[in-house]
């Protein structure tokens, strides 16, 4: 799955694991000691994560139902937690990926391709 900037056609990740389960949902990022720039987690459904237990800071994007980005939070520190009540689904992504690509709030992402 490849993560897209509907704005810009830009590519935010062209790697996106996706957490979709409640046993994948409760590991997410958990048990890494990074993220690769390129790579996403996508977790849904979603509308609060935390970083307890990181050891890494992440980008996180709040999404609505129809992919448009409802809350950034920018450079999560671990031990932290983040909530949207008007989000439906999360992306979490390295540190600075969302500046890099010029994420906005009110701007659609859109999940293209086959998961596995």
């Amino acid at each position: 799955m490849t993560l897209v900037h509907v704005p810009t056609g830009a590519v935010v990740a062209s790697s996106v694991d996706m957490a979709l389960t409640r046993s994948d949902r409760r590991k997410g990022l958990l048990g890494r000691d990074s993220i690769a720039s390129n790579a996403a987690m996508f977790i849904a459904p979603c509308a609060a994560i935390h970083t307890i237990g990181m050891e890494f800071p992440i980008d996180v994007a709040f999404i609505d139902g129809r992919g448009t980005v409802v809350r950034l939070v920018h450079s999560l520190q671990p031990w932290r937690l983040a909530v949207s009540l008007r989000g439906c689904a999360v992306v979490e992504l390295a540190a600075g990926r969302l500046a890099e690509c010029g994420v906005n709030v009110g701007d659609r992402l859109s999940l293209t391709g086959k998961p596995c």
